[in-house]
């Protein structure tokens, strides 16, 4: 019996995400508007990744610190900041939760609300 190939996978950096020769920017952007809820470590890696690739066009990012927010804009991984998750969530195509697991049930009510 002959072996079975493994199924044909392809690396996000494989894929077309947005940059189909245009000029880039939101218009392009396969998500336009992302909100990651936690730009820590995680948060943050998936949305400079996200943006390296011209999938994303705005970010917006959340956090319980101030910090940790303005990090982020210095780093150039978000657009715009809000401490509170359902505002941050507003208008967003996809929210991304990043927060430690005892914080998710909290984040996601506020942003259900």
């Amino acid at each position: 019996m002959a072996p079975i190939p493994p199924p044909a996978l392809a690396t996000v950096s494989q894929c077309d995400l947005g940059r189909g020769g245009g000029s880039g920017g939101e218009r392009d952007a396969v998500i336009r508007r992302l909100c990651i809820v936690g730009t820590g470590l995680i948060g943050g890696s998936l949305a400079r990744d996200l943006r390296r690739l011209g999938a994303v066009g705005e970010v917006v990012g959340s956090s319980r610190r101030a910090a940790t927010l303005e990090r982020a804009v210095e780093l150039e991984i978000i657009d715009r900041v809000y401490t509170d998750p359902g505002r941050a969530a507003a208008g967003a195509d996809l929210v991304v939760v990043a927060v430690p697991l005892g914080a998710t049930g909290m984040v996601l009510e506020r942003v259900r609300d």
